[in-house]
């Protein structure tokens, strides 16, 4: 049973890793000058949060049991 909760946090938290990795490059080499790019650079925004989130919410109730 520990071996299970171990492996979603570390499937979870290397998503989370590579999200922010391509957040990151996105800043470096995306072009934000276009509206279009800051809209996508904003709905990627949210979904990396949305899974920090989703990640700090699941790692909590599971240290509360």
């Amino acid at each position: 049973m520990k071996d299970q909760k171990l492996d979603w946090r570390i499937f979870q938290g290397i998503m989370i890793v590579f999200y922010l990795l391509g957040l990151i490059a996105f800043l470096i080499i995306g072009d934000l000058s276009e509206t279009m790019h800051q809209v996508l650079f904003g709905i990627f925004l949210l979904v990396v949060l949305h899974e920090i989130i989703r990640y700090v919410r699941r790692f909590k109730s599971e240290q509360e049991e």
